[in-house]
Formats: structure tokens, C-alpha cells, sequence
């Protein structure tokens, strides 16, 4: 934390860089106000405060044992931290369970996230299409790392999933791999279990900023057992 002393009556400036966190939630922020000096000395003490704001790149992972299943009025449950859109999704076995009859989604992270860097530790349960969601803007935009058919393709959501490449990759159902992407403005570079598999540069209206999560279609079902977002570093 830093504080910018200055005389009475003058603007005075807070700020606290926030640590990278794992399996850390923040609930609330705010300011605190405590009235220094001796207990038989009362003093009057008036401050304003005139914004109060959070930004900064992401720094945090989320592990699924630590997660719970959040009940609300009726038969609506989520799985904190997550928002879904549709699909079945239920914690087991210190993971996320994501699995549909068409396709289903789950959200996490901010829509303003420009560049990060973002891995997940998966296991495909069954199917052939599921992976790792990011640059999320919503149900109809979105990038995905995805497990597809014998290879690991990037796909592009832009009102539907296209391909925009892949590369063969023999990955098994009922293994754990860990999926990353790096994203740098229209550049795109992905890894599987620290493989580098390819780089992408989107010309096409490319997404530059957006959450991240998963994704699964055609009855396929992803475990995940920790999502982390990262600033990029050298």
C-alpha cells in the first residue's frame, strides 16, 4: 500500500497492489476510516472519498476442491465463481464436471481482460469436442482451445465455432493435460502439457479483450480441476 500524505483539506491518494491469489475469492473492497489518538480525547474526523475503483491484468487461479455448489431459490445451482450458460455442471473429485446434449458453457473472469495468459488442467471424460475458452465476450463471441477429433484446434465463436487451425495431437479420454494460451493483441500461441503447438494471428475482427472458461459440444463431457489467468511475462 502507498499513501500520498498531504495537509488537512487536501486530496490524498490510496493504492494497494492485490497478490496473486490461489483459491482466493475477494468479496468485498472498500475504505476504512479509524480515528487515531487516546480513547479519553475525542476528535471529530470527516473525510470524502471520491472514487474507488480496481483494474490491473489478473493474477489468480481458481481450484475446483476448494469451489462449492451454490443453491439458490428453488432448484437453481452454480458452482461458485462460474457462470454457466448451458449444460449440466456439478463438482466431483476436486473438479468441475461440464457435459451437455448440444453444447454447454461455463464463464469466469471480466470482459475487459485485454492480453493474459491462461491455462487449465482437463480431463476429456467422453466426446470429442471440448476445451479452453477465452477472450469470452458473451454466448456468441469467444476463442477455444479446444480437443477435437485426434488434434487440438483453435476455434473462433462469431455467432457459431469455426476452425481457425489445428494440429494433431493424440489425446486420450480419462487424461489430464494442461492447456495454454497466451494472447498478445491479434496473436494467439498455444501449449499442451508445456508442447508448443501453434501460433495464430486473427486479421479477421479479431476479439482483444474478454473473460475465459469452458466449453464442451456434441455430448461431450470436460472435467477441470483449476483454471489460472496470469499477466504475460517474458
Amino acid at each position: 500500500p502507498a499513501l500520498s500524505l498531504s495537509p488537512d483539506g487536501q486530496w490524498q491518494t490510496l493504492h494497494f497492489t492485490i497478490p496473486a491469489l490461489t483459491s482466493g475469492c475477494i468479496r468485498e473492497i472498500g475504505v476504512c476510516l479509524t480515528q487515531c489518538g487516546e480513547m479519553d480525547q475525542p476528535d471529530e474526523l470527516l473525510a470524502f472519498v471520491d472514487d474507488l475503483y480496481a483494474d490491473g491484468a489478473a493474477d489468480y487461479t481458481i481450484r475446483f476442491a476448494d469451489e462449492h455448489t451454490e443453491i439458490w431459490p428453488g432448484l437453481h445451482r452454480e458452482i461458485s465463481q462460474m457462470t454457466r450458460l448451458k449444460g449440466i455442471t456439478y463438482l466431483e473429485d476436486g473438479a468441475i464436471h461440464l457435459s451437455c446434449a448440444d453444447f454447454g458453457e461455463n464463464y469466469t473472469g471480466h470482459h475487459a481482460w485485454g492480453d493474459y495468459t491462461v491455462s487449465a488442467q482437463l480431463i476429456p471424460m467422453t466426446g470429442s469436442q471440448m476445451g479452453l475458452n477465452f477472450r469470452v465476450q458473451g454466448a456468441m463471441r469467444s476463442y477455444a482451445l479446444a480437443f477435437d477429433q485426434g488434434k487440438i484446434a483453435l476455434l473462433k465463436n462469431d455467432s457459431g465455432y469455426r476452425t481457425l487451425c489445428d494440429t494433431a495431437f493424440a489425446w486420450q479420454t480419462g487424461e489430464r493435460y494442461e492447456l495454454r494460451a497466451r494472447l498478445e493483441g491479434k496473436q494467439i500461441m498455444a501449449w499442451c502439457n508445456n508442447q508448443f503447438l501453434f501460433t495464430y494471428q486473427d486479421e479477421d475482427f479479431p476479439y482483444l479483450c474478454g473473460a475465459v472458461g469452458l466449453s464442451v459440444r456434441n455430448g461431450a463431457h470436460l472435467a477441470c480441476r483449476e483454471i489460472a489467468v496470469s499477466p504475460n511475462r517474458a
